[in-house]
């Protein structure tokens, strides 16, 4: 693999050194100046604003009223209830739209509506409401439908059901599409009876960076508030929410962190029979932002993957315990069946990148010939990881190629390849994400079209590690690090901090893991205690690297606990480590030179 892989010798490191009194603040919230400083490097400065940050608190969610539309949507909910019209919820089959489909027929169940979901299959449907959807929505007697997590782009679909008496109610996170007409955008919302996305230009909402389940779960809120229930019912549709928010990889910021963090807290102490089982299936003993993003998260998803996102919802539906147990074992099973399909793709990715020298372009647009659709998305990621630049990969269908971007944030991939919308069939997403489907004729003039007008620079393309502050390792006592977990949940918008320091000797290295891929180190800096550190990257490169810089007789020392010359200096986070009920304080190496 070129060296335009990430690496150590291409990574641009930064010490973020944003200034405030660090003192009056940790003092006036009883914290430790290290979280302080942390706070500020986020753009955490207010008195106000820290201490929303410090305790997000339920009661400071925003008014789901301030949603343009939001009112419409509510009466028109509000009279299909009461006139016990059949209502139908159409989502996406992601876990965004599985949990959106979850809440809003459970919310609307409780309020006698009579209201079915329809999740199109990934193969069969593609994404969003189509004519099959709406003809079958027509067959049944269905007199409104409300779209979850999708229909922002349905202009079409949308006035077809409207022809046989449908109202609509379109709910959606998605930026509302566009053309440009003389230099100006012209944004194309579709004729529904109300449109309730926070990327509506018109639409008042304080944070536009919610997901498709929020804003279905503030349409209940709101229907709710309405019918004098009070916004407080809605509440136990929290859990979903939070998972939905950090599935889709939404900002942890604002009223997404409020959210997360009071939502994991619900969901650790939650009798809800589906959630409990896929929790115990997948053997978590607490549900962390890490363990909806990465376990949790992709067992609902990979239903809709591989099978039909029916699965997750029937799960999420069930009151049976054993069929729970038995739903919850098949997602975890389709999930790691994922996972293995996955791996293969990425490594076909690569050496479809290497082979055709495609690393020279600032947009990487990749087409793989025998790729599951449904992984594209996942292998653009980890791609786009690998080479720290905007990733389309494409593949096979049955009528042309369809495919998945994902960006870095340099580059707001649904603006870029919007320009380019004539030679796609059909387009969405978002400034980090989009999907598509064309034809393969087009896939030389798309990639051209985009890396023609890439706007990337070569210093937009170098990996940067942003290092929150030098810390020496003696500073992290167990208390110290119980403190920072203050800051959690960690995820987009609110990353797990960075720590650095130099200087760093080597006094032993271990192969740790069941293919001895990765290493347990004992280290020491200015103190003389020796510290144990573990990296999960790649053993032979890092063993590889400081072979080639000290010699293979120094490495070789550092693997006998023998005294060498090995000093590096590092990035790093430190946890509590507990072994045989003792506790210590361990560093997991995130970065080194």
């Amino acid at each position: 693999m070129r060296k335009l892989e990430r690496s150590n010798f291409m990574e641009k490191w930064i010490l973020v050194n944003r200034r405030a009194d660090l003192k009056r603040i940790a003092e006036t919230f009883h914290i430790d100046p290290l979280v302080a400083k942390l706070m500020r490097n986020r753009d955490i400065i207010e008195d106000r604003d820290i201490q929303a940050y410090l305790y997000p608190s339920l009661k400071e969610l925003y008014d789901p009223f301030l949603l343009k539309d939001m009112k419409k949507a509510v009466e028109i909910v509000k009279t299909a209830i009461e006139k016990k019209q059949k209502i139908m919820a159409v989502t996406d089959f992601d876990c965004d739209g599985i949990c959106t489909g979850y809440i809003l027929k459970h919310g609307l169940e409780k309020l006698g509506a009579d209201v079915c979901v329809e999740i199109p299959e990934r193969i069969r449907d593609g994404y969003g409401i189509n004519s099959r959807i709406v003809q079958d929505a027509a067959d049944q007697g269905v007199k409104l439908i409300i779209t979850g997590d999708n229909g922002i782009a349905a202009k079409e679909i949308i006035e077809e059901a409207k022809s046989y008496g449908i109202k609509v109610v379109v709910t959606d996170h998605h930026e509302v599409p566009y053309t440009v007409e003389k230099n100006k955008r012209v944004y194309q919302l579709p004729d529904a009876d109300a449109v309730v996305d926070p990327k509506r230009q018109d639409c008042p909402y304080p944070y536009d960076g919610i997901c498709g389940a929020v804003v279905a779960w503030k349409l209940i809120q709101a229907i709710y508030m309405n019918m004098g229930f009070g916004m407080e019912k809605a509440e136990e549709f929290l859990p979903f929410a939070a998972i939905a928010t950090v599935a889709d990889v939404m900002d942890l910021r604002d009223e997404n962190r409020i959210i997360v963090k009071n939502g994991l807290s619900a969901i650790n102490q939650t009798n809800h029979i589906g959630l409990r089982e896929l929790i115990r299936a997948n053997g978590l003993e607490q549900v962390t932002s890490y363990s909806i993003g990465f376990v949790l998260g992709p067992c609902l998803n990979s239903s809709g993957r591989l099978k039909t996102a029916d699965l997750a919802l029937k799960l999420l539906d069930t009151q049976n315990v054993d069929e729970a147990k038995e739903l919850a074992a098949q997602l975890k099973l389709l999930n790691q069946e994922r996972k293995e399909l996955t791996e293969k793709g990425i490594q076909q990715a690569k050496a479809v990148i290497e082979e055709n020298k495609l690393y020279n372009d600032s947009v990487l647009l990749v087409k793989l010939s025998e790729v599951h659709e449904s992984i594209v998305g996942i292998i653009a990621g980890r791609v786009k990881e690998t080479y720290n630049r905007p990733v389309i990969v494409l593949t096979n269908v049955k009528d042309g190629l369809k495919g998945s971007g994902r960006s870095v944030e340099q580059y707001d991939i649904f603006e870029k390849v919007n320009q380019f919308k004539g030679l796609l069939k059909r387009f969405g997403g978002h400034p980090m994400a989009c999907g598509l489907s064309m034809e393969e004729a087009n896939v030389d003039k798309l990639r051209e079209g985009l890396n023609g007008e890439s706007g990337l620079r070569e210093e937009d393309l170098v990996p940067t590690v942003r290092i929150d502050a030098q810390v020496d390792l003696s500073y992290f006592t167990e208390d110290v690090v119980c403190g920072l977990e203050v800051l959690e949940p960690f995820g987009k918008g609110n990353t797990k901090p960075v720590f650095g320091e130099k200087q760093i000797k080597v006094m032993r290295l271990r192969y740790i893991g069941q293919n001895n891929q990765y290493l347990r180190l004992t280290i020491c800096n200015k103190s003389p205690v020796e510290r144990t550190a573990l990296f999960f990257g790649e053993a032979e490169q890092f063993v590889a690297y400081f072979t080639e810089k000290y010699g293979r007789q120094e490495v070789d020392k550092a693997f006998r606990n023998q005294k060498n010359k090995i000093e590096m200096t590092i990035t790093y986070y430190p946890q509590i480590n507990v072994y045989n009920g003792v506790s210590s304080v361990q560093f997991i190496i995130s970065h080194y030179r």
